[in-house]
């Protein structure tokens, strides 16, 4: 008897890990790192950051659209993903984020995000309410830095 798909998968396989250093007049820019790649890509805008970010989740299809058959990653595969080195920090950092998406429904995604430097963990119901909530970190920090 076959048993149904729960639709999850390792956490590790589908974080990214977002540091953004520079955030002016609501501009984020910064590197996207994710265990699929061999090093950090920049972005320049929040437009280019979520369409590398679904790009990568296709391209792994991982977490599957909700539309299509689900399956475990092969422990090979894993495995792999566990050993890859996490970058090490860009200069001028002003924070960083470890993104993971848990589900991709009703065209958003679904999940959470951690704010590093605070080891502050929120989830988020949207791609917009992901950014909201990282949009509210990075101009706590800019608040911060000018009082200093």
């Amino acid at each position: 008897m076959e048993s149904a798909s729960t639709g999850f998968s390792p956490r590790f396989r589908n974080t990214c890990v977002i540091t953004v250093t520079s955030y002016t007049d609501k501009l984020m820019r910064g590197y996207l790192y994710s265990p699929q790649l061999e090093r950090s890509i920049p972005f320049e805008n929040l437009m280019q950051l979520l369409l590398l970010l679904e790009d990568l989740m296709n391209h792994a299809n991982l977490p599957q659209r909700t539309m299509e058959l689900r399956m475990f990653p092969t422990e090979e595969d894993a495995r792999a993903l566990r050993e890859r080195p996490m970058p090490s920090g860009h200069r001028n950092t002003l924070a960083s984020f470890s993104v993971t998406v848990l589900f991709r429904q009703n065209a958003s995604w679904q999940g959470n995000v951690i704010w590093n430097e605070r080891q502050m963990e929120s989830h988020f119901r949207s791609a917009l309410e992901l950014a909201s909530l990282m949009d509210g970190a990075l101009s706590q920090v800019l608040r911060e830095d000018s009082v200093l």
